[in-house]
């Protein structure tokens, strides 16, 4: 619809806009993550550089301004990510399969891609997130690292009676699969740059560790 569409644009040159503003600040700081837990993530503090032979770094960033500015080529581009590297890849997390929620599609799509890319309340509300949509090559990596990487904490919760493992890496950006009896659901991965969320997976993480589970 034309009105979603525009939605979606507006979205996407207000985020465009908020991290030029950000790269434009960004020479000569250091971030001192305990320092500033409150204070949203600047995009040039998480921008690493591409996967190493060692594992030890996420891929770079897939920036839609490699693409033009062109919202569908971009999003041609993730979809086909998302096909590759996740849904039909194999994924296993420990020694059970990833899987990947397929329906309802939309607009020929996996229902599970749009949680990847995409935030918002509701369904018919959802927009694009560009700092998701740059991450999605993050997903698989904390997923086969988070057994043995040093900065990605790892714990489960329960929450409507269904049990997740949720896989942050550094406190910037969480994976969240959730447990069925013989393999792993992926329900979505975001960055978690807002204060109350980011007091509330600590108490959760640091909870989970004090009982030992």
């Amino acid at each position: 619809p034309a009105n979603r569409c525009a939605d979606i644009l507006k979205q996407r040159d207000c985020q465009q806009h908020r991290q030029d503003r950000h790269d434009s600040t960004a020479s000569g700081k250091t971030w001192n993550k305990r320092a500033r837990p409150n204070l949203s993530l600047e995009r040039h503090q998480i921008q690493y550089s591409r996967l190493e032979s060692t594992g030890m770094t996420p891929p770079e960033l897939l920036l839609l301004k490699t693409f033009g500015g062109d919202w569908k080529r971009y999003e041609n581009e993730l979809y086909k990510i998302f096909k590759t590297e996740i849904a039909r890849s194999g994924l296993r997390f420990r020694d059970l399969q990833v899987k990947c929620r397929r329906r309802p599609e939309t607009n020929r799509r996996w229902s599970a891609f749009w949680h990847l890319i995409q935030e918002g309340p509701t369904e018919e509300e959802r927009i694009p997130d560009l700092r998701r949509c740059e991450r999605i090559r993050w997903i698989r990596w904390i997923i086969e690292n988070a057994a043995t990487h040093p900065n990605i904490d790892e714990w489960k919760s329960e929450r409507h009676g269904k049990i997740n493992a949720l896989l942050w890496y550094r406190e910037e950006y969480l994976v969240v699969l959730e447990q069925r009896k013989k393999y792993w659901l992926l329900k979505t991965a975001y960055c978690t740059d807002r204060a109350f969320r980011l007091k509330q997976l600590r108490r959760e993480r640091d909870s989970f560790k004090l009982k030992g589970v």
